[in-house]
Parts: structure tokens; sequence; C-alpha cells
């Protein structure tokens, strides 16, 4: 998808699903989160997070998935998104309780500093 097209990108998983009836994997679903997060839609970044973990597909190496979302949260602009950067910490614990699957890293620590400051 490209950037801020998220509606579009998740449109496209439901015809996968529902027309094509392919089963979209982590590597679509990541797209979707790259898509609503460059666009700025952080909420529905979130939701397509959540869905990755209720289908499934959440892999060892989506801790850069959680982190490129958490970096967005970060260096939010607009007023409601800077009001959510000052709960980082949780939005962190939040996205890695998510899936067991995967912990922190330091980029997650370094992104978290940086919203903090």
């Amino acid at each position: 998808a490209r950037v801020g097209e998220g509606e579009r990108a998740e449109e496209l998983i439901d015809e996968m699903k529902h027309e094509w009836k392919i089963q979209p994997d982590a590597i679509s679903w990541r797209c979707v989160v790259r898509a609503y997060t460059t666009g700025g839609n952080l909420e529905r970044a979130r939701k397509a997070l959540e869905v990755m973990v209720t289908e499934n597909l959440m892999e060892p190496d989506d801790v850069a998935t959680c982190n490129f979302v958490l970096r967005a949260y970060a260096r939010a602009e607009s007023e409601a998104q800077a009001e959510e950067r000052v709960d980082m910490v949780q939005k962190m614990d939040d996205f890695f309780s998510l899936s067991s699957q995967f912990e922190p890293d330091s980029a997650t620590y370094s992104i978290v500093l940086s919203g903090l400051t």
C-alpha cells in the first residue's frame, strides 16, 4: 500500500479473504499497519496489530512492527496524538502484552525514551 492508504490496504485484505479465498499473512497485515501509521491513523494501526494477534499472525520479528507504531506515536504532531505520547510507556506495555511471542528490544526502549523527551 502507498503511504497513508490504510483504508485501501484493509479493503484489499477483505478482498483477499472474501473474493479470492486467500488468507492474508503477517506480511499483508504489516503493510496495513504501515499504511495506517504513515497516514497518521495510529488507532487503526493499533487495531491492525490486534488483528495480527487474534489471527495468530504475530512472529518474533514483529517487534519491528510494534516499534514502527511506537515511533509514530513518539513523533506525533497533532494535539490528540501528542497526548498519546505522554503514555508511551503504557503503550509499549500494551503492544507487547498483545502476544507473548516477542518482547521489547533496545530499539523499543530508545523509541519510548525519545517520545518522553
